[in-house]
C-alpha cells in the first residue's frame, strides 16, 4: 500500500491489520511519516504501528518519526574516560575518572542525518 496515507481511511484498519496477520497474510504499508499516520488515523494510529511486524526507516527529518525510531532501536553502554591536568609553579595533578553510561544507540538527530545508503530495519 504505497502512499498508504493518500489512498484514504480504510475502516477499522487497525482491526483488519492484525486479523490478516493472524492469517499470515502480509500488507505492507508505506508513509513518509509517522505524522501522516495519526493524521488520517488519529486515536488509532498506534494500534496500527503496534500490528506492523517489521519497520523500515529509510531515512527522513520528522522529528516525531525520528523519536519513534531511536526509542525503538533502545540504549547502549559506553565507556567515557575523563582526563584532568592541572599544573602550578609548585607542582602539578593529574586524574583520570572512568564512567559507564547509556546512550541511545541511534540519537534522531543521527537518524534525520542517516546516510542515504543505509537503513534501519525493526522486526
Amino acid at each position: 500500500m504505497d502512499e498508504f496515507a493518500n489512498v484514504g481511511k480504510i475502516p477499522d484498519f487497525d482491526k483488519k491489520i492484525n486479523t490478516i496477520r493472524s492469517r499470515n497474510i502480509s500488507a505492507f504499508v508505506i508513509l513518509q511519516d509517522l505524522a501522516q499516520l495519526k493524521a488520517a488515523y488519529k486515536d488509532t494510529a498506534n494500534s496500527i504501528i503496534g500490528g506492523c511486524d517489521t519497520k523500515l526507516f529509510l531515512g527522513g527529518t520528522d522529528s516525531e518519526t525520528t523519536k519513534y525510531f531511536s526509542e525503538q532501536l533502545g540504549k547502549e553502554t559506553i565507556d567515557v574516560k575523563n582526563t584532568s591536568k592541572s599544573q602550578s609553579s609548585n607542582s602539578g595533578s593529574y586524574s583520570q575518572n572512568f564512567n559507564r553510561i547509556g546512550r541511545e544507540l541511534m540519537t534522531t538527530n543521527e537518524l534525520a542525518t542517516l546516510d542515504g545508503r543505509k537503513c534501519v530495519l525493526l522486526s
